[in-house]
């Protein structure tokens, strides 16, 4: 690729994956788990490329069938039968195989369902004991259906409706959150400060479906009183046909960015809880106990904040940006983007990109299909870009040599991030702070010499 190109095209294969990548992406966040990837070996490594990096070393589980030219016009089965039986005597039998086909396999009209049933009951009559111990699921996948988002909102939902019978028994306390994936920037570190919050109010989280967790764990998502979606361009699927299929219901409040955007997101689950508890008023007194809990702990927090920026204020005055870009997937930028100007800094002008496929209905944002970074490669004075590595080299390419860049989203290749830090929540605010206050006061400093 042309390293002067600043065109939709840079970005698209340097972001985003197809559906095959999105849908190993939920599977293979449990931990017990493999994908076969039925398709040519370039597909496997462009899924590969988006699925290993923030999830670890999946090499294991995530196979290819690798066919012959031949097997276009003649069909894969000889080299899918050959592929699952290695899954199956991997040294550590997966709970679940996902079977999923990529764009030109998916027009051979293979019965990938047929061939993999057949093999799972040669292996089953093999290993009498091993019956019910794996399931496989099948599906086609690739471009045709769709980009990253859509792979994993389909493989979710295969997944689910491949579940046995949900056992509903549900803890008015408890909560599933659904929607959340490896490859979203920072998403470990977020998911725990969540964890935290709702833990201070009293709530568990029973299960973070499809991330970090057993396949067996799903059979257990009914003890929750409330599925809280995360990120809808996700979640919000499994989470209606799982209220219309077994009635948990769900709520999806924006992300918790800042201490006013956190206390949303926690009143939200909170309120939805009180309603579920209905006349169980020991859940209820717990839900009261740990509000004023938290509302004790925003207290604090905005007087912390206060203590740290109060001498800074006075000497560089508030964060202020010409131009503030921000661009990711749509769920990260809707948050942040309430408590920006309420919060964080202050801007003459705004710019917010987003990179999947959900309708956010706010015409504020941007698809990234409609090429609007483009203007990133015209050098500005006191821009700050809030994206990811793709949006920093376009303004490099403009000639630009950018201090002022937050990583938000996926790839990074020039900042390292051990996921240690959130940016969502209440320690999610200190750290972002941190960043913009530090990017405003070393610009500061470089305009006065």
């Amino acid at each position: 690729m042309d390293g002067k190109q600043t065109s939709w095209h840079d970005h698209e294969m340097g972001m985003e994956s197809c559906a095959l990548a999105g849908a190993g992406s939920f599977v293979l966040g449990m931990t017990d788990t493999a994908v076969v990837v039925n398709g040519p070996l370039w597909c496997y490594y462009y899924a590969m490329g988006a699925i290993e990096y923030p999830m670890g070393n999946v090499g294991q589980r995530f196979a290819c069938t690798c066919p012959s030219n031949g097997a276009v016009v003649f069909g894969t089965e000889k080299e899918l039968r050959q592929t699952l039986n290695r899954a199956l005597r991997s040294p550590e039998l997966p709970a679940l195989i996902l079977v999923e086909n990529s764009c030109a396999i998916s027009l051979i009209g293979d019965d990938i369902k047929g061939i993999s049933r057949e093999v799972l009951d040669d292996y089953f009559d093999e290993n009498p004991d091993a019956e019910g111990l794996v399931r496989v699921v099948t599906m086609d996948s690739g471009g045709i259906q769709g980009n990253y988002w859509a792979g994993y909102r389909l493989g979710m939902g295969k997944v689910l409706e491949a579940l046995p019978p949900l056992e509903i028994d549900r803890d008015p306390l408890t909560v599933n959150l659904i929607g959340c994936a490896f490859w979203y920037y920072n998403e470990r570190a977020d998911i725990a400060e969540m964890k935290r919050i709702l833990n201070l109010l009293g709530i568990k989280v029973n299960c973070i479906i499809g991330m970090d967790h057993p396949f067996r764990d799903l059979s257990g998502i009914g003890k929750a009183a409330l599925n809280v979606v995360v990120h809808p361009e996700l979640g919000l699927k499994g989470a209606e046909w799982l209220e219309k299929r077994y009635g948990i219901p769900y709520t999806a409040p924006r992300l918790p960015y800042g201490i006013a955007g956190t206390d949303a997101w926690v009143r939200t689950i909170a309120g939805c809880l009180l309603e579920q508890a209905g006349n169980d008023e020991d859940a209820r007194e717990k839900l009261r106990e740990g509000l004023e809990r938290w509302q004790a702990a925003i207290e604090r927090e905005r007087l912390a904040v206060f203590d740290a920026t109060k001498d800074l204020q006075r000497l560089w005055g508030d964060p202020w940006f010409a131009e503030v870009w921000m661009a990711g997937p749509g769920s990260v930028v809707t948050g942040m983007k309430v408590v920006l100007k309420a919060e964080w800094l202050d801007t003459d002008t705004l710019h917010f990109v987003y990179y999947d496929d959900f309708d956010y209905d706010d015409a504020s944002l941007v698809s990234v299909h409609k090429e609007p970074l483009k203007p990133l490669t015209i050098p500005s004075p006191d821009r700050l870009v809030f994206g990811s590595g793709v949006e920093r080299r376009l303004v490099q390419q403009g000639g630009e040599q950018l201090t002022g860049s937050i990583p938000i989203a996926r790839p990074v290749s020039d900042s390292l991030n051990l996921d240690i830090t959130p940016f969502m929540g209440l320690k999610g605010n200190r750290a972002m702070l941190e960043r913009i206050w530090n990017i405003y006061i070393f610009q500061k400093q470089a305009d006065a010499l």
